[in-house]
């Protein structure tokens, strides 16, 4: 099975991550000195040893991220099979046995999460960022994305509960 966050969202992750990449030539150009021109390999060519570290260290983290929003904006979401359910996030992704999987639930805050069990047996959560928001998220937006969201986790839940073997930890539902 595979739920994925809302079109929208998925755009706009990949948009803000493309964002974020075309920042940098702009960046390069201040912090070298380009006045009224655009960044050419000369101009980099003749910077200052201390402007280029400048640069790759103001640079470096706006493209790493850039290129993980573009590239992970399609998976933004949940897929499950038979032995792992892959919460698939901004930057990584946390697998959680399916033999472990509990349930699912609502945070206080808009959050949602997949309950789980490690091997000891000590309750664990996933946050699933997909199907989340958070307390500053503009009522207009979250209520846009509010039945995407509420049918995703109802299909989750009900995956975990035909397919996991874990016994329940605490209150395992959403709402």
């Amino acid at each position: 099975m595979k739920l994925r966050a809302h079109p929208m969202m998925r755009l706009m992750m990949a948009l803000v991550g493309l964002g974020w990449i075309c920042c940098v030539p702009q960046l390069v150009a201040v912090i070298v000195g380009v006045e009224g021109d655009v960044l050419r390999p000369e101009h980099v060519l003749r910077a200052q040893p201390a402007e280029l570290v400048l640069a790759a260290v103001l640079a470096l983290p706006l493209i790493v991220s850039g290129v993980a929003f573009v590239v992970r904006s399609p998976i933004w979401g949940v897929t499950c099979d038979d032995d792992v359910i892959r919460v698939h996030r901004f930057f990584s992704t946390r697998r959680v046995p399916v033999g472990r999987a509990t349930g699912v639930r609502r945070t206080w805050s808009g959050g949602a999460e997949i309950l789980w069990r490690d091997e000891r047996g000590w309750p664990k959560w996933a946050r699933v960022t997909a199907f989340s928001t958070t307390l500053f998220t503009p009522r207009a937006v979250a209520g846009f994305l509010k039945e995407h969201n509420e049918a995703s986790l109802d299909a989750l839940k009900l995956w975990i509960e035909r397919h996991a073997t874990a016994p329940p930890c605490g209150r395992a539902t959403h709402g």
